[in-house]
């Protein structure tokens, strides 16, 4: 049940906690919290971070250079214990849940995916035009489901504030700190995932009227099935009119009139109306 309405048939439990269900949102913030977890023991342990984090974070030198691919994939997992950690995760383990029942555990699979890879494939664009860049952390995932649901429930009071505006005055701080500590990277994946958030709820049509390239991908959809259906109703006339003539031709001349053309046309509709009956 969710805290804006029940959308039980959008997503269900993973499993439960005493009485208390855990969603797959909120499960990855487990494995994300456990990463942390391992990652800063280690570091405690004064293991060489080089066979840690070293080895798993967003490097893109050693993506270009060594082909080390994974490192696309598993930076998001790769930190340290923080405050900014721990607020940012619990913030997402309270908010999270809610995307994910409103929008689908589908959908929410399909933006998780399509933030890593996009911020992925922005950070190298970032390198080629400033330099390596070598990143780790989940911001750009925590952020975009707050952002999503910040559009998604716009009037939701967050700290006695509205949540549209919440997320606002967040964003803009956040990119006037990383203006004035030349942080490029940070930058553009903050806004990246602010805009991945709004076209995954416009998409599905949230938070107002669903997005123009929405509707008109559906027009398109439409459309090719209505020429489809057009295609497909002028054959059928077209093989009536022919099969007609054909009938006609029989009834005044008898079956040994007929063409080899026509025998094969007149079998071939036989065949046709055989598998009509059959499904029907």
């Amino acid at each position: 049940m969710s805290l804006f309405g029940d959308y039980s048939n959008n997503a269900s439990p993973v499993t439960w906690i005493d009485k208390y269900p855990i969603y797959l949102s909120q499960a990855i913030a487990i494995v994300h919290v456990a990463c942390m977890i391992v990652f800063s023991v280690l570091f405690a342990l004064r293991v060489n971070p080089l066979w840690t984090t070293g080895l798993l974070n967003f490097q893109s030198a050693e993506i270009l250079g060594s082909f080390q691919v994974w490192r696309i994939f598993t930076y998001p997992l790769v930190a340290i214990a923080s405050l900014d950690f721990a607020i940012m995760w619990v913030i997402y383990w309270f908010l999270a849940p809610e995307v994910e029942k409103g929008l689908s555990t589908r959908t929410f699979i399909r933006i998780y995916v399509a933030t890593t890879l996009v911020l992925a494939a922005l950070m190298m664009v970032v390198a080629l035009i400033f330099g390596p860049v070598l990143y780790q952390g989940g911001r750009g995932i925590t952020w975009v489901f707050f952002a999503a649901f910040c559009i998604m429930y716009p009037e939701t009071i967050l700290l006695f504030i509205p949540a549209w505006v919440v997320m606002w005055i967040l964003l803009v701080i956040n990119s006037l700190v990383d203006l004035m500590s030349h942080d490029p990277v940070s930058l553009t994946l903050m806004w990246a995932a602010t805009g991945i958030a709004f076209v995954a709820v416009r998409m599905t049509g949230w938070g107002g009227k669903s997005l123009w390239i929405a509707d008109k991908f559906e027009d398109w959809q439409l459309a090719r099935a209505a020429r489809k259906r057009n295609i497909q109703v002028v054959q059928e006339q077209k093989v009536t009119e022919d099969m007609d003539a054909i009938l006609e031709k029989i009834s005044r001349e008898g079956m040994a009139s007929l063409t080899p053309a026509e025998k094969a046309a007149l079998e071939k509709a036989r065949t046709r109306l055989i598998k009509r009956d059959k499904k029907e």
